[in-house]
């Protein structure tokens, strides 16, 4: 479980979350950014802004921004976000996000 004193990174909370919905049998895919010669790059056509996990099982689909500490989404995010009406979600909605890994939406 990860710590809701705001001490995890992004990054740790992601892997996290990435485990969890593998462990409870969930098709989950997280797209991680690439240092190139140019910065740090994440390649996908499409539009701006994808949330950071998509999960499938059982015909149902879920994706979700994941954001830590006082980070907020960008706009391309909340476009994103508002379209798909996927969650934002945080360390401290663990035992939330335990729930829908074990039984869904």
């Amino acid at each position: 479980m990860p710590a809701k004193d705001g001490s995890i990174t992004e990054a740790e909370f992601t892997s996290q979350v990435v485990r969890l919905f593998s462990l409870y049998g969930w098709k989950v895919c997280h797209i991680r950014p690439a240092k190139t010669a140019n910065g740090w790059r994440t390649a996908y056509e499409g539009h701006a802004g994808l949330p950071d996990i998509i999960a499938a099982r059982g015909g149902t689909i879920i994706m979700a921004e994941l954001k830590v500490g006082r980070n907020k989404p960008t706009a391309d995010q909340v476009q994103w976000l508002e379209a798909s009406g996927s969650p934002v979600w945080r360390p401290e909605n663990w035992d939330s996000i335990l729930a829908i890994a074990k039984e869904g939406i």
